[in-house]
C-alpha cells in the first residue's frame, strides 16, 4: 500500500458511505488498529494529531496489538546484569533455616534456572535482607524493623537488591517461559504495566505499574528515588500495599515529571510496541530512562478477581465512561483468558502470597537449593 497517497482512512477497515472514524493519514506511522496478529497492517494513523487517550479510536485499545519479538540489539554486553532475585521473608529469625519456601512455589521458581542457566540466582531471606541493610542502607533499617508485615519487608528489599546488584526481581509465583537474555540488551530499566483492565477496575486509572516483576541496571536513579522516599516514611502501619504497586506507580510518575493532566496524554509512534500512555521526555534507551513494554511480553492476564466484574460491566457499556468502553472493546476482542504467545517471557499465577488470611507456617516448606543448586546468598561483612 502506498501510504503517501492516502489522505483519509476508515479505522474500521470498511469502505463506502459515511465517514464515522476517518483519520488523516497524510503523515503516518504503522500501527495495527484491528487487533489481528501477524503481518497484516492495512491501516494507518496520523500520530502527530493525537494528544490524549480519547483521541485514539477504541479499536486501538491501550497499546499496539503485537505478535513480534521483543525490542533488542545484538550485543555481548547486557545493559542489565544477568542476576535473578527472589525473596521469601518467612519470619523474624537470625538463622539459615529460612532459606526455604512453601513447596507450592517450586513449579514456578524452577523455570528461571531452566531457561536462564548462565544467570546468577540470588535468594533473599530475613537474615540476609537485614544484613544488607545494615551494611549498605542503614537509613532503611527503621522502616524494615518497624513493619511486622512480611510483604512490606519484601517490597522494600526487592527495590534494594535490584538497586545494589542490578538484574531481575520476580515474585515466587512467576513462571519464566523462555530465555530472558534479549530483554537485557537495549534498555537500562524495565518496569511492567499491569493488564490495563486491572488498573481501571482497581483504581479507575489508565495504567498502573506492577512491582512483582521488574529489571534494572545497578544503581539506577529511579530506584535510588524509590529508596529515598521509603526512608522518609514516618508511619509504617499494617497495610500490605503501603509500598506496593500504587506506590511504585506514583514513583514512576514522579520520576518522569508526569502531571495529573499528563495521565491521560498519549505518546505513540509506529516504531514502538510500548503502550500509548505518556511516559515523560527521557528517550527510552537513555541510561537513566525507564522502558515500559507491551503487556503481551510479560503481564498480560487480568487478575482473576476481576473476571465477573469485567463481564458484568461489559455486558452493556453504552453509558459507561470512555475508558470503560475502551476496556470493554479489548475484553470483547481478546476475552478474559489470555494465552501466552511465542514471544511471552513470563506469567504470573496470582497465588495471593500477601494474603494475611493464609497461615504460611502450616504449609510444607522445601529448601531453595532443591530448586536452584547454585543459589547465591549475601555474605558481605
Amino acid at each position: 500500500m502506498n501510504a503517501t497517497k492516502i489522505q483519509y482512512l476508515n479505522v474500521t477497515g470498511q469502505q463506502g458511505t459515511g465517514r464515522p472514524q476517518f483519520i488523516n493519514a497524510t503523515k503516518i506511522s504503522y500501527l495495527n488498529v484491528t487487533g489481528r496478529q501477524g503481518t497484516w497492517r492495512p491501516q494507518f494513523i496520523n500520530v502527530t494529531k493525537i494528544q490524549y487517550l480519547n483521541d485514539i479510536p477504541l479499536e486501538m485499545g491501550f497499546q499496539p496489538f503485537v505478535d513480534v519479538e521483543f525490542p533488542h540489539v545484538e550485543t555481548d554486553v547486557p545493559r542489565i546484569p544477568h542476576n535473578i532475585h527472589q525473596i521469601w521473608i518467612r519470619h523474624h529469625n537470625n538463622t539459615e533455616t529460612d532459606i526455604e519456601v512453601p513447596e507450592q512455589f517450586e513449579q514456578y521458581m524452577k523455570t528461571f534456572p531452566k531457561w536462564n542457566p548462565s544467570w546468577k540466582y540470588y535468594f533473599w531471606t530475613h537474615r540476609t535482607s537485614r544484613k544488607l541493610l545494615e551494611e549498605r542502607h542503614p537509613e532503611l533499617l527503621t522502616f524494615y524493623d518497624k513493619t511486622l508485615v512480611p510483604v512490606q519487608k519484601s517490597d522494600l528489599m526487592r527495590y534494594v537488591v535490584v538497586y545494589e546488584f542490578g538484574g531481575l526481581y520476580a515474585d515466587l509465583d512467576t513462571s519464566c517461559l523462555r530465555s530472558l537474555d534479549i530483554v537485557t540488551t537495549k534498555y537500562s530499566c524495565i518496569v511492567l504495566p499491569e493488564p490495563f483492565e486491572d488498573g481501571i477496575i482497581w483504581e479507575n486509572i489508565p495504567y498502573r505499574i506492577q512491582n512483582n516483576v521488574f529489571l534494572c541496571r545497578k544503581k539506577h536513579p529511579f530506584l535510588e528515588q524509590v529508596l529515598r522516599t521509603i526512608s522518609e516514611i514516618k508511619t509504617v502501619g499494617a497495610s500490605p500495599t503501603l509500598i506496593g504497586p500504587l506506590f511504585f506507580t506514583s514513583q514512576y510518575i514522579r520520576y518522569n515529571n508526569i502531571s495529573d493532566k499528563d495521565m491521560n496524554r498519549v505518546n505513540i509512534s509506529g516504531n514502538t510496541s510500548s503502550p500509548y500512555f505518556y511516559k515523560g521526555d527521557i528517550p527510552e534507551t537513555h541510561d537513566d530512562a525507564i522502558y515500559i513494554p507491551n503487556t503481551r511480553y510479560f503481564l498480560d492476564q487480568p487478575h482473576p478477581w476481576h473476571r465477573d466484574s469485567i463481564k458484568r460491566i461489559c455486558e452493556n457499556p453504552s453509558n459507561a465512561t470512555p475508558i470503560i468502553k475502551r476496556m470493554c472493546y479489548v475484553y470483547t476482542r481478546r476475552g478474559f483468558d489470555r494465552k501466552p504467545s511465542n514471544f511471552t517471557f513470563l506469567e504470573h499465577a496470582y497465588t495471593f502470597s500477601f494474603n494475611s488470611a493464609i497461615n504460611w507456617t502450616e504449609r510444607k516448606y522445601i529448601p531453595v537449593k532443591k530448586i536452584q543448586s547454585n543459589v547465591q546468598t549475601f555474605n558481605e561483612s
